[in-house]
């Protein structure tokens, strides 16, 4: 869409002074983007319908699992500093008897 100002003159074409503003469109650039956010939606809900590669949990939005996720397993988390890591089950925490949910390159 894009702003035209119009200028009127008479069959001579000598201009009148009468001016007026209206609204154009082009119908090759609206049914070009028409068709881009189509095929971006197909695109989204496809990429949507897939299945994760890797076996992973899905914590949603509990804060707790966040946090885990989001820290490294040990104490010396700057030994996996350039490797490639994993999120995932790692061990089970003693006192609690429940699984733990980490970063880990092992």
């Amino acid at each position: 869409m894009f702003l035209a100002r119009i200028e009127i003159s008479d069959p001579l074409g000598k201009p009148t002074g009468t001016m007026t503003n209206a609204v154009g469109y082009s119908c090759i650039a609206i049914l070009f983007v028409l068709t881009l956010g189509i095929l971006a939606l197909m695109a989204a809900v496809g990429m949507g319908c897939r299945p994760f590669a890797a076996e992973i949990t899905n914590l949603g939005s509990c804060s707790a699992a966040i946090s885990a996720a989001c820290h490294a397993l040990g104490t010396d988390s700057e030994g996996i500093v350039g490797q490639k890591v994993r999120w995932g089950d790692v061990e089970i925490v003693p006192k609690l008897g429940v699984r733990h949910l980490a970063l880990s390159s092992q």
